[in-house]
């Protein structure tokens, strides 16, 4: 009888500690980010470029895989001036994970311009060193968020890395049709911002 109430109490406080984290996505998060390192392996701070902002995350599944992995390079949003790498990983970086890819979980400058001289520079580190890591070059896919889209995109189609895919989470596309709206004052450059939105 007394085990019989053990279980029963046990049980319900794992039901009710369940209820909670779902009422609560940022600590649901922050429990599953915490479990990641379980089943993926982290390789952190890795630098791709000269700034101290030039780091990324190789996040690769523990599983056995013959043969070299398919690569995705991820970019956060935050409008070019916010967020950070973090943010990713269980939202983004984990569902890629799941299928097998090798992820580059990449941090960039701060600022549209340094963000997006960041993003080439990423992919392109990427095509050059992923094999190092088990990763296929010649699979390359690259995704990002909201600014992380439009960097993803900039990367793709200025950069001279072979990129197979890119995936755009609701990036902005046309910087032209935004160069005035206040929102972005702080984000495009003073000066000449429409020739700099029309590049």
């Amino acid at each position: 009888m007394v085990r019989m109430r053990g279980v029963a109490i046990a049980g319900v406080a794992i039901v009710l500690s369940i209820a909670f984290l779902r009422s609560r996505p940022y600590l649901w998060e922050r429990i599953l980010y915490h479990g990641m390192p379980i089943w993926v392996q982290t390789i952190p701070n890795v630098s791709y470029g000269p700034y101290s902002g030039n780091s990324l995350d190789i996040m690769l599944p523990r599983l056995p895989k013959s043969g070299p992995r398919p690569v995705v390079v991820v970019f956060h949003g935050g409008r070019w001036l916010e967020g950070s790498r973090d943010e990713t990983r269980v939202r983004v970086c984990s569902r890629y994970l799941a299928r097998g890819f090798l992820v580059v979980n990449v941090e960039y400058r701060r600022g549209i311009g340094p963000a997006v001289e960041d993003a080439v520079r990423a992919v392109e580190w990427s095509a050059h060193n992923v094999d190092q890591y088990g990763g296929n070059p010649q699979k390359l896919v690259v995704t990002g968020e909201s600014a992380g889209g439009h960097l993803a995109l900039w990367a793709a189609f200025r950069g001279q890395a072979p990129v197979r895919a890119a995936v755009n989470f609701y990036g902005i596309t046309d910087l032209v049709r935004v160069a005035s709206d206040p929102l972005f004052a702080d984000v495009l450059p003073r000066e000449d911002t429409l020739a700099w939105a029309e590049r």
